[in-house]
């Protein structure tokens, strides 16, 4: 029993030093640093509240991209007050983790970093330590295994200093948190904390017009068939069905925030039972890459992606019903998701020599039945361009995936099939000008070196000497195909 209370109580040492310094911090106040930045916030929070831009801050400023949580509790508290809260929590919390990761030899490490915590209090910056003690909180719950409290704390994290969520995600993303239990959520949490990132930056790129102006249309109108405002006119319902409501009563940006997430959640699971372990990085690495969609502002999109996803993944635990309804909903979200799923669906069910799936083939019918019924009723003449330059991209991945998957397991087969789909499907579209067009490369940007990451991480391919460097330099370019469009959308803004 005494051994029990010992090992309870033994993050008081450190608690107790950075209370004591934080204490003497209040104490003494002096005016440091960013000090008059958090007090200018909190000021500004009790006259006019959480306002989106000031102009009395270097020539006008959006608020909101400095800090959501800080300004309501330092006008409350007072912005000393929650600082000095902040780095206790902060020492307590790091306490936790690293003694549950390294035992007793950390003692000494929760000494320093409580001593240390404090020169946030020294420098000013208050709202970055509310953001360090919701991060470590985040990092704690996923250690415990508790999935919610720490997708919560990841958001508060993003909410209260960006700062601290870029190192948090960072920290996720390459597998700082150890454990087999912890894999799971931490794909999930990095896409939470970079998707807040996103919506509270909220830069004005790419299809973010489009998706806004059907989000007003729709509180305007509700679903009208056409609209002749948008470059000349067009039929809505061909755009997308479920997008514009769900925008009109969330908000565009939080509608593509929520899609990313799940997303990725369900991209965990699907690959993680058809991968195993071998998966983990590959879930890593779509968390940071489907966040492209809301720098692209690809919300339709990003929305048809998660519905698509769920659908697969309703497919993979046998619940029918639910797998129709997704399915139902991804081409509704978006079409272009709506024929990618369709394509996927229908062409890994179709495999010589054995019985399709019944319940593969009436998703994949459905999907693109409703790709195709509202596209013949509401006839559009426009073309998307699609350049060689563009759909280069994709017979090369083909060609590379279809050679490095030969032999590599007997169960890609099935992969194998999608690829070769997707290569000619492509290429017709290519070739007969049409309403997809460049839109066909989406497919492999978003999921190309993921879905490959898992096939072939693990493979004997990475012990040859002269495949090793090949297939590094490939999943380089995979990524710089997943990440360029963001990155010069958002280099256009900045």
């Amino acid at each position: 029993m005494v051994q029990s209370n010992r090992l309870r109580f033994d993050w008081l040492p450190a608690v107790a030093l950075c209370t004591a310094l934080a204490a003497a911090m209040l104490a003494w106040n002096p005016p440091v640093g960013d000090l008059a930045a958090q007090v200018f916030r909190t000021e500004l929070f009790q006259r006019g509240g959480l306002s989106i831009w000031n102009g009395s801050w270097y020539g006008g400023h959006y608020t909101l991209t400095y800090s959501v949580l800080f300004p309501p509790l330092a006008a409350l508290l007072g912005p000393r007050i929650v600082g000095g809260l902040a780095v206790i929590a902060s020492a307590y919390l790091f306490d936790r983790l690293v003694r549950e990761r390294w035992g007793e030899a950390a003692r000494w490490a929760t000494l320093w970093f409580a001593a240390g915590v404090v020169t946030l209090l020294a420098d000013g910056q208050l709202t970055f330590a509310l953001g360090v003690a919701c991060g470590l909180a985040s990092l704690r719950a996923l250690q415990l295994g508790w999935r919610a409290a720490a997708i919560v704390a990841a958001a508060a994290c993003a909410l209260s200093s960006p700062v601290a969520a870029v190192f948090l995600a960072g920290a996720l993303l390459v597998g700082a948190v150890p454990g087999e239990r912890l894999r799971a959520p931490a794909a999930w949490a990095a896409s939470i904390a970079l998707a807040l990132l996103m919506l509270l930056w909220s830069p004005p790129v790419g299809d973010l017009a489009a998706q806004a102006f059907r989000a007003e249309l729709f509180e305007r109108a509700g679903l009208a068939i056409w609209n002749s405002s948008w470059y000349g006119g067009h039929y809505t319902l061909t755009y997308s069905v479920l997008f514009p409501p769900l925008a009109a009563l969330l908000g565009p940006q939080v509608v593509g925030m929520l899609a990313v997430v799940v997303s990725s959640y369900f991209f965990d699971r699907l690959v993680r039972d058809r991968w195993g372990v071998e998966a983990r990085w590959a879930t890593l690495w779509f968390a940071a890459g489907v966040v492209t969609l809301l720098a692209d502002g690809q919300l339709t999109f990003a929305l048809g992606v998660a519905f698509g996803l769920a659908a697969l993944r309703c497919l993979q635990t046998g619940r029918a019903a639910l797998a129709i309804l997704a399915a139902a909903a991804c081409p509704l979200a978006s079409p272009v998701a709506g024929a990618f799923l369709a394509g996927v669906l229908l062409a890994g069910a179709a495999e010589p020599g054995r019985r399709p799936s019944r319940l593969a083939l009436a998703a994949g019918g459905v999907s693109l039945a409703l790709v195709l019924v509202p596209n013949l009723a509401f006839p559009e003449t426009g073309e998307f361009p699609f350049v060689f330059s563009s759909y280069v991209a994709i017979p090369l991945w083909c060609a590379g995936a279809l050679i490095l998957t030969h032999g590599v397991r007997e169960e890609e087969r099935q992969l194998r099939r999608v690829l070769v789909a997707y290569l000619l499907a492509a290429t017709v579209i290519w070739l007969l000008p049409n309403a997809m067009g460049g839109n066909a490369v989406r497919l492999g940007a978003l999921f190309g070196g993921p879905v490959m990451l898992c096939a072939l991480w693990g493979s004997p391919l990475w012990r040859r000497l002269w495949i090793a460097p090949l297939l590094v330099a490939g999943f380089a370019s995979l990524a710089l195909w997943m990440w360029s469009p963001a990155v010069r959308d958002v280099i256009k803004y900045i």
